[in-house]
């Protein structure tokens, strides 16, 4: 949806400028989106997320409210921590003394997240919202860049790229063409292939950067009336939004060793190999083999050779894998055995993203609980929990006070988690439509003392 209104924004250089325009169209000044959907897009910015004076531009188109969302521990009857979310007028957080004031309040959130909430209301409705983000790779050294799900009137989906090298695109004879006019020293090889080299100093942040040649020939080809795909089929930006939504260190290890082609009216192959990463500093080395047409043959040999070279994950590692990203419980029975994971709760630790999952092995007379945590695709084994049961569900129930509180946030955020006798609880209602029925985990020292499904937390 456009804003059927024209408006004057100040940039943050203080320049006024007045034009219609929708709300896909001024993010794409300020970061790389990709759509989810006609009312989500995934929002990548560098370094600080979505910030304060865009979310106030952004909400101005609608003559709306801006706040930013603070979730903040208070102390409940008893001395029980609670997790609230309170709504700050986003003019008392911009800028420099909006820093010293959101410092001097000492706000506590409810993880370690540098790229806040936002919302935009006008009239006492939800504009947008903008959700906390997560850490998808670093800028440089110790500064991050961060992947935020932003909910919008809804629109045409569309990406970044497509929009940045649209003009660049439609003056070009092709992409070879188009490739020298963006800078990019191509050299033909003796098979009739082009080759070409990338150094990517931020090339943990996204494969949607405008540093990234492979975006940029993405863009090229959309520009063109094509889809960019990789050798799966699967749409380009569909891969990299789906990876992102789960585990960014996956496409630093998924982009390369694969070929991506242009399904459109001009057809051509590009073949990404990395030669290096450098991990301390985030910067990436590649190569690549551009080749016009599309031979599918091709495509399946080179698809066979990357993965006969992947290590193969064990089916455990992948059930625990699939529960960590996707955030549900998964179920796989097996002969006589039946194992069940369970996504417990997730945490930023040292700017990485952690997830603890507890795998339940169900067999002939017997049942035992393993616990996981997952940090940048990779499994690690924590303990067994010996004392699985010792604390009964009902307990929550028996303190009034403690319930009514806990279980009203998560029924209004959709999450909560506070401390109960020594123990952690995470509440989660994984649909909106239905918050009276939770996902209920408790746990201590990391492992899994007992959990519930489709709790009913409004009795």
């Amino acid at each position: 949806m456009r804003v059927k209104k024209v408006v004057a924004l100040t940039t943050l250089f203080g320049l006024a400028f007045a034009q219609e325009v929708s709300f896909r169209e001024e993010l794409a000044k300020r970061c790389d989106f990709v759509s989810l959907s006609d009312t989500q897009t995934l929002v990548f910015c560098s370094r600080f997320g979505i910030i304060e004076n865009v979310v106030f531009q952004l909400c101005s188109q609608y003559d709306g409210s801006a706040y930013r969302l603070r979730k903040r521990k208070v102390s409940g009857f008893g001395g029980q921590q609670q997790v609230v979310e309170e709504k700050i007028p986003i003019k008392e957080v911009m800028g420099f003394s909006g820093m010293l004031k959101d410092a001097f309040k000492g706000a506590f959130k409810l993880e370690n997240v540098d790229a806040p909430a936002y919302l935009c209301e006008k009239d006492g409705k939800e504009v947008f919202r903008i959700e906390e983000g997560r850490t998808v790779g670093r800028y440089y050294r110790d500064e991050y860049c961060y992947a935020q799900v932003v909910s919008h009137p809804a629109e045409p989906k569309s990406s970044s790229v497509e929009k940045r090298y649209k003009d660049q695109a439609m003056e070009s004879e092709n992409v070879l063409d188009f490739l020298r006019k963006t800078g990019t020293k191509v050299k033909q090889m003796n098979d009739g292939s082009y080759y070409f080299k990338e150094i990517n100093v931020y090339a943990e942040c996204y494969p949607m950067s405008s540093a990234s040649v492979l975006a940029k020939i993405a863009g090229y080809c959309h520009a063109k009336g094509g889809v960019f795909r990789v050798d799966t089929g699967e749409e380009y930006l569909n891969f990299v939004a789906n990876i992102a939504m789960k585990d960014y260190t996956m496409w630093m290890n998924d982009l390369p060793n694969r070929v991506y082609y242009c399904d459109g009216s001009e057809k051509f192959m590009v073949y990404l190999q990395r030669r290096y990463w450098e991990k301390q500093s985030s910067s990436a080395g590649y190569d690549y083999q551009i080749k016009e047409g599309f031979d599918e043959n091709l495509i399946h040999q080179l698809q066979v050779k990357r993965a006969s070279k992947e290590p193969q994950l064990s089916a455990v590692e992948q059930l625990i894998l699939q529960t960590a990203n996707t955030g549900m419980p998964s179920v796989v029975v097996a002969g006589n055995m039946k194992y069940k994971s369970l996504y417990v709760y997730r945490e930023v630790r040292d700017n990485s993203d952690v997830r603890y999952v507890a795998l339940i092995t169900e067999g002939p007379g017997y049942s035992f609980v393993h616990n996981y945590r997952v940090v940048d695709g990779r499994v690690y084994y924590i303990d067994r929990s010996d004392d699985f049961g010792m604390f009964s569900i009902a307990q929550l129930k028996e303190d009034l006070i403690f319930s009514k509180e806990f279980f009203s946030t998560c029924r209004g955020y959709g999450q909560a988690y506070s401390n109960f006798r020594g123990y952690r609880i995470d509440c989660r209602t994984p649909n909106p439509a239905q918050a009276c029925f939770a996902e209920l985990y408790v746990s201590k020292d990391k492992k899994l003392i007992n959990y519930a499904i489709g709790f009913n937390i409004c009795e």
